[in-house]
């Protein structure tokens, strides 16, 4: 069997491992992945830029041979990764939720927040790989790099472009479950 590498074989592969995570761990637990990882945006992106401003990274990009914005994009997402496993592996936050729906209720909402789950880290590894950091720390958007991934993605394209959308909805959806929860 050949099968041709791409940017959204990738993309779906991830997403549905982490969809697939989501019934592992349960709704509970995927509610924390999701909090973890607006925090760990926020971390990656704030430490990756006080990196890149203050030390640079000479020393990284010269052990691995990658060029220095190379290497600012990897650090960014492995600090990414790292601050939504430690994040979510520690019992960092606190979910209440009923298990009382019943069955299907349950089910359709595990996958309705893995799904956000996905959109969201998937959005956001793309987001970082594209070389962007957040307005909040003098962030800059790499419209050149968004190019040449969407050139060879429609799925990276959507998500890199509806980014901001995939950033609001799992907190939207939060919000709201918050405000009709008994």
């Amino acid at each position: 069997m050949n099968v041709a590498l791409s940017w959204d074989l990738f993309i779906i592969v991830f997403g549905a491992l982490i969809l697939a995570y989501s019934f592992i761990v349960g709704r509970k637990q995927t509610v924390k992945i999701i909090a973890a990882t607006y925090v760990a945006f926020l971390a990656s992106d704030g430490l990756g830029y006080f990196i890149q401003d203050t030390v640079g990274f000479r020393i990284p990009s010269m052990l691995l041979g990658f060029n220095a914005e190379s290497a600012a994009v990897l650090t960014t997402i492995l600090l990414f990764i790292f601050f939504v496993v430690v994040l979510s592996r520690h019992e960092t936050f606190d979910i209440t939720m009923s298990d009382s729906s019943g069955t299907i209720m349950y089910v359709l909402s595990t996958i309705f927040v893995g799904i956000l789950s996905a959109l969201l880290i998937v959005s956001g590894i793309l987001f970082f790989l594209a070389g962007n950091h957040f307005s909040v720390f003098g962030g800059n958007f790499r419209a050149d790099t968004i190019a040449q991934i969407a050139s060879q993605s429609t799925i990276a394209t959507q998500l890199i472009q509806y980014f901001h959308v995939w950033f609001f909805l799992p907190a939207l959806s939060l919000v709201v479950y918050s405000m009709f929860r008994k």
